[in-house]
């Protein structure tokens, strides 16, 4: 590549730079996000807390009435580039700045993590008995519906499934309705409408009744037919959350459940201890003594309501409590895994150097 070439190519960076940095650009930038913050606030309302940050704040884009619109995503990467671009091409690299400019920095970084927060954060939860252990965590929000035999395994999204043919299988399965909160209810007429009822879907019949606005609390559901299986087994069925059987077609158990993760290691509750308020059954503080094992590494640690547990990346929170159906107390135990987590820790202390080394600066110069 030619001098010219290479100083033509510069000059260009430096212009797209530059305009890229125009203060305006996120003076216009922050009306749109206030809009965003305010319509996905009122959508919470209808659609649900976790639906509607899905919909407007977890998304690139959106479509709203059939226009697609900048989600939250684009919009805090727009925010980002917008904050880097002006930093590089447009602040006054002196001495004297030298301060400012480690706060711009600091604020870069937020931003960064933020995003990478808000693209890579996993959260799930694992409910333990007393010396009973764990080494996978249940997803809060995302399901998922497996198919299963002694050689294969194929899952989708709950949430990829409306209006879907799966053709991965020695049979067609076609997804016939979705619900997101699930009521079951006895089939009103059997004869009329249970010529193609399978298992369950024989004697029960699958609607969508209003979902929770904490999403943890709904119950998906799937109506679905399979043809092109053994004789007997074409037909209609439903699968939804908390059912203990699964239906078996063609030897694969089909199940839909929330989304299962495994731990790179186990975590064991040796004792649990659940204080309540006097004379009520309303639990006032939860501690959960646990051991972590990670191969040849046995740690034990206590995760207390203001005590979380942080190891290999993720950090367990005492979350709740619940009785299961023995009597005994049960420690569910809050599992995130934040790979962005480090970035707030490092803005504010390059925050604090800034703001120091600004002011030693100012009162240097007077």
């Amino acid at each position: 590549m030619t001098s010219s070439k290479i100083n033509t190519l510069k000059d260009q960076l430096l212009k797209t730079g530059r305009r890229l940095a125009r203060p305006d650009l996120l003076f216009w930038t922050l009306p749109y996000l206030m809009i965003l913050i305010f319509v996905g606030t009122i959508a919470q309302k209808s659609m649900g807390l976790y639906e509607a940050q899905k919909m407007f704040f977890s998304s690139f884009w959106f479509f709203w009435y059939g226009v697609p619109l900048p989600g939250g995503y684009s919009v805090l990467a727009f925010m980002t580039l917008n904050l880097v671009c002006k930093f590089l091409f447009l602040s006054p690299w002196t001495k004297a700045k030298i301060g400012i400019h480690i706060i711009h920095l600091s604020i870069i970084i937020l931003f960064v993590g933020g995003l990478l927060t808000a693209i890579t954060m996993k959260e799930g939860y694992i409910a333990l008995s007393e010396g009973q252990s764990g080494s996978s965590v249940n997803d809060y929000h995302e399901r998922t519906m497996t198919f299963t035999n002694d050689d294969n395994q194929i899952a989708m999204s709950f949430y990829d499934l409306k209006n879907t043919t799966i053709s991965d299988l020695p049979f067609n399965v076609k997804i016939l309705k979705t619900c997101v909160n699930t009521a079951i209810r006895p089939r009103e007429n059997l004869d009329a409408n249970n010529n193609e009822g399978i298992g369950a879907a024989s004697m029960a019949e699958m609607v969508c009744a209003d979902p929770f606005v904490e999403n943890e609390r709904n119950i998906a559901g799937v109506t679905y037919r399979v043809s092109g299986a053994d004789e007997g087994q074409n037909g209609i069925y439903i699968a939804f959350e908390t059912r203990q059987t699964t239906d078996q077609i063609n030897g694969y158990d089909v199940r839909l459940d929330r989304e299962n993760r495994a731990l790179p290691f186990s975590v064991t509750l040796n004792r649990f201890q659940r204080d309540v308020y006097p004379g009520t059954n309303m639990p006032r503080d939860y501690e959960s003594r646990v051991t972590i094992q990670d191969g040849d590494i046995i740690w034990p640690a206590v995760i207390s309501m203001n005590e979380p547990l942080r190891y290999g990346g993720y950090t367990f929170y005492q979350a709740s409590t619940l009785i299961d159906q023995d009597g005994q107390a049960v420690s569910v135990l809050s599992a995130v895994r934040n790979q962005g987590w480090i970035f707030p820790y490092i803005s504010g202390i390059l925050l604090a150097v800034g703001l120091l080394i600004h002011i030693f600066m100012r009162v240097k110069k007077t």
